[in-house]
């Protein structure tokens, strides 16, 4: 009889010594081979005829090595499955240690396969506790902040024209495109974009007033990340330089920018046809009430980035008070890891492996939640939130049953589904841990808080 017998090497690192006697295979393996006999046509033979003892020299190994592979996983899976006292990390991995095995079928008698597997640290979750104050930052919009907003909307409702001589104004908007150097020469295979850019965004002054000098067709030297005071490295890689993922070598700062086109918009009045095009017609019908619905908007807009800080910090919090405890078997999982992929070489597990780590000690500290509070997601919570995408979506109330009928055709979407379930089981964690917690409300304007996203993502591992 098949089993499989587990030594713990020590606190995260285990061995799994699979034993496959040949009785659990034999009948398995008999079958396979006649299969193969029956649908198989081969050389020389008439279909089904081929002699036993020559598929099994010529075939055998092959057909035997399939079906003990499929007996070797059932097992494995059973015994992770039956295992309740130990949550293991991973999935199990070939040992070193692993004697090279024959699937000669004439030779075959019992198998012994040795695997290593990694194991979950074993901890209590530190920082539930009122002492602990997590800082919420709440809105403070300033008029000044509305105003800027204002005058925002009525240069995109303005008609946008092409500027090409005169000086350059702090509201207009650059055509740049940008092309890296390396020693002061365009660099073979760099990187080459174009993108877009306003002079009364939050740019560094010495840029700015370099930018407002100049005029199309004029070429200049600049460092991408020293542009915006407010955008973080993977904003200049997105925006600035046309990166959807993570580049193989080191990016320069070094680059050549060419102005390829300003415009400049035409501002219409603040007049009843504006607020009706913008707002809504008969929405807003005075300066005052247009900035008044603006603050009430910029306050949402708020809220729902501070919310996600506030939850950043959250689980910040706790990864720092915990991570001396969430020690994990990191050479068994840079070897794991190495498996899943072909693309995960050793050089490329090495350069990734701190954020992956700190992905899984967040993953532990979050199942750990979830057990231990008995979080789950009812279909209700489900229908509920679907009701709220499609109206957010379509920006109007739908009709009941039109919204009802819909949800019904995406309850059928698996993968929307356990999409929406995995959004809203992250909520109640979060709000797990708030509840948990001490929290200190502390208002603050727009330029504060994109300062306090800054310090926080920058100083993520990885």
């Amino acid at each position: 009889m098949s089993k499989v017998v587990k030594e713990d090497l020590d606190q995260l690192n285990a061995s799994l010594t699979v034993l496959i006697d040949k009785g659990s295979y034999a009948d398995s393996f008999d079958s396979a081979l006649k299969n193969y006999k029956h649908r198989s046509h081969i050389k020389g033979f008439r279909k089904g005829k081929a002699p036993e003892g020559y598929l099994k020299k010529a075939y055998g190994p092959a057909i035997l090595a399939d079906v003990i592979n499929d007996l070797l996983q059932e097992e494995i899976n059973n015994f992770l499955r039956e295992d309740k006292d130990t949550n293991y990390l991973g999935h199990p991995i070939a040992s070193p240690q692993q004697a090279p095995i024959s699937f000669d079928p004439t030779q075959a008698g019992d198998f012994e396969f040795k695997f290593d597997i990694g194991k979950a640290p074993v901890f209590d979750i530190k920082g539930l506790g009122t002492d602990n104050v997590v800082e919420r930052f709440v809105p403070n919009i300033t008029d000044e902040e509305v105003e800027k907003d204002l005058a925002g909307i009525r240069r995109r409702m303005g008609k946008l024209e092409d500027v090409e001589e005169g000086p350059i104004r702090e509201d207009d908007l650059l055509t740049l495109h940008a092309e890296e150097l390396e020693n002061g020469a365009h660099k073979h295979g760099g990187i080459h974009h174009h993108f877009s850019l306003r002079l009364d965004e939050e740019l560094d002054p010495d840029f700015k007033k370099d930018m407002l000098q100049r005029k199309v067709g004029e070429k200049f030297i600049f460092n991408p990340f020293a542009i915006n005071k407010e955008a973080n490295d993977g904003y200049v890689r997105r925006y600035y330089l046309g990166l959807e993922e993570e580049p193989d070598g080191e990016i320069g700062t070094e680059f050549e920018g060419r102005i390829e086109r300003i415009r400049r918009a035409e501002l219409p009045p603040m007049d009843q046809a504006m607020f009706d095009s913008y707002f809504g017609e008969g929405v807003v019908t005075s300066v005052e009430e247009a900035k008044e619905r603006i603050r009430e908007e910029l306050g949402q807009y708020f809220t729902r980035r501070a919310g996600s800080l506030f939850s950043q910090s959250l689980r910040k919090r706790l990864l720092d008070l915990n991570r001396e405890q969430l020690e994990l078997p990191e050479e068994f999982l840079k070897r794991w890891l190495a498996t899943t992929d072909e693309k995960n070489t050793p050089e490329e597990v090495e350069k990734t492996f701190d954020r992956f780590a700190e992905s899984l000690r967040w993953s532990l500290i979050r199942n750990k939640l979830i057990r231990d509070n008995n979080l789950e997601i009812t279909e209700e919570e489900v229908r509920g939130d679907f009701a709220r995408r499609i109206n957010e979506s379509v920006g109007y109330q739908l009709d009941e049953t039109v919204i009802q009928s819909t949800i019904d055709r995406l309850m059928q979407d698996e993968k929307q589904l356990e999409r929406v379930a995995e959004d809203l089981l992250e909520e109640k964690v979060y709000r797990t841990i708030e509840g948990a917690v001490g929290v200190k409300e502390t208002p603050v304007a727009f330029k504060e808080l994109s300062e306090k996203e800054m310090a926080l993502y920058e100083k993520r591992p990885g």
